[in-house]
């Protein structure tokens, strides 16, 4: 989690990726609330994008908690074939499936 602050006031925020980060980024929303941190813009990649999407459509720290943490991640990875190949299966599943994990759930 980046935190730009210039002044006192609503800040710019900036989420990292790491899809499990989604958890820790999560409990990171909830401290921001407590201290009565305001939001000005949010944005975020891979779990900071599903935090700070979550965030922008209005779910509060406690929503989100519940959310991140009863969501079966397990079932959005990519269980194909191919992608348990050795050396090959990782760039076969980025340029074939656009992506490691697609987020489909199986």
């Amino acid at each position: 989690m980046a935190l730009l602050r210039s002044t006192s006031g609503p800040i710019d925020l900036v989420l990292q990726g790491g899809g499990i980060k989604a958890i820790g980024l999560a409990g990171g929303m909830n401290a921001l609330a407590d201290r009565g941190i305001p939001i000005r813009r949010i944005a975020g990649a891979s779990g900071g994008a599903i935090v700070a999407g979550l965030t922008a459509a209005g779910y509060s720290p406690g929503e989100l908690r519940r959310i991140i943490e009863t969501e079966p991640f397990p079932e959005l990875l990519d269980t194909r074939w191919y992608s348990r190949l050795p050396l090959v299966g990782t760039p076969i599943a980025i340029f074939w499936r656009m992506g490691l994990h697609p987020g489909i759930r199986v």
